[in-house]
């Protein structure tokens, strides 16, 4: 007669976690940063976790854990992927709302939503949409470029990113911007020196020179 012999099966723990990709996201996080993959093998494991609502694909190749990101106002999460991407590319200089968030000034939450990033270029203006997360790059024209850096960050100078906010922002965004910049000793009205390409943004700037510092304003 046969006798059914029971196998033993090992007990795979589905949920344990991979400790290199533990220390990845401490590591990170730590900093103020989003992981970065090293290899195929570490972005399939962070990708898997995604899926499973672990962590935050907040731009292509950067992850973060969910309550972590949950816990960040966005202009830090607006700095949290800017850093780690200055990381990746050392030539790249960010430009408007994506400069703004490395200097500290009062700024509203609005101006930085989430999947989106402004660079500047010193050659054309454009947008690129990532066809699979729908992440927004945004690239603006600036001529003349000149570049400082910020906690080992490249951005447009503030005069400049002052002046793209201006011509790029709502009014009521930019004037706390403006104002804070103000109060910090900067003079706003060095933001003239910059020439516009249009009717509209020389009104933006001029109606900006105007308010700021106004404690009340009807907008």
């Amino acid at each position: 007669m046969d006798c059914a012999i029971p196998l033993a099966l090992p007990i795979v723990n589905c949920t344990k976690k991979d400790t290199r990709i533990e220390h990845l996201l401490d590591e990170a996080e730590q900093h103020g940063l989003c992981a970065i993959a090293a290899d195929d093998n570490q972005r399939r494991r962070l990708g898997f976790r995604v899926e499973h609502g672990e962590l935050v694909n907040p731009h292509p190749g950067l992850y973060i854990r969910v309550d972590v990101w949950n816990g960040l106002n966005p202009t830090k999460r607006k700095r949290a992927m800017v850093r780690v991407l200055a990381r990746i590319h050392l030539d790249r200089v960010f430009a408007a709302e994506s400069a703004v968030c490395m200097f500290d000034l009062e700024q509203p939450y609005d101006i930085h939503p989430e999947h989106e990033l402004t660079i500047a270029s010193p050659s054309r203006s454009g947008i690129h949409v990532f066809a699979k997360t729908g992440f927004i790059k945004r690239t603006l024209y600036v001529p003349n470029m000149q570049a400082m850096s910020i906690n080992g960050v490249r951005v447009t100078s503030l005069a400049r990113t002052l002046f793209d906010c201006a011509r790029l922002l709502p009014f009521e965004c930019m004037l706390p911007i403006a104002d804070s910049a103000a109060k910090a000793g900067f003079d706003m009205a060095s933001l003239t020196q910059f020439p516009t390409t249009r009717f509209d943004e020389t009104n933006r700037i001029a109606r900006l020179l105007t308010y700021t510092g106004s404690s009340q304003v009807s907008v």
